[in-house]
């Protein structure tokens, strides 16, 4: 007699995807929202950077009373690049035996975590790339 087993029918149990986690990802991430993402449209297509050429500073001159010399400055442009690298994931696995034995919702429980998990991974890797950044403008408690 065949030992049928719940590793050997693997392929035939459904598998059942949610958006709970997404929802609650959604309902917990603070600072992905205030992320710039015009960039994503352009990897519809596909794609795993997206190059954005960047426009130097220019700094204005002074010519006294209309005279002197024009000074003509150059332009140093770059590129910024923005690599699409990384994914921020929370993997569970629920053995069958496990869900159907448990009285706990495992799936719905565990998707509230990962959601929440996500969300807080997100948030911090947003804002660990923003410390440090030299882009600021004006003071702190100035009007």
């Amino acid at each position: 007699m065949a030992n049928v087993t719940i590793a050997l029918t693997d392929a035939w149990l459904p598998e059942i995807w949610s958006t709970e986690t997404m929802e609650n990802f959604s309902n917990n991430v603070v600072a992905q929202p205030l992320a710039d993402r015009r960039w994503e449209k352009l990897l519809k297509p596909g794609g795993d950077r997206v190059n954005v050429p960047d426009i130097d500073n220019v700094t204005a001159r002074t010519l006294t009373n209309m005279t002197g010399t024009l000074t003509f400055d150059s332009a140093t442009e770059g590129v910024t690049q923005i690599v699409l690298n990384t994914l921020v994931y929370f993997a569970f696995k629920v053995d069958s035996a496990a869900n159907i034995q448990n009285t706990l919702p495992l799936f719905e429980a565990y998707n509230e975590r990962a959601g929440i998990a996500v969300a807080i991974k997100v948030d911090t890797d947003i804002l660990a790339a923003l410390d440090g950044t030299t882009n600021e403008v004006g003071s702190d408690n100035i009007a």
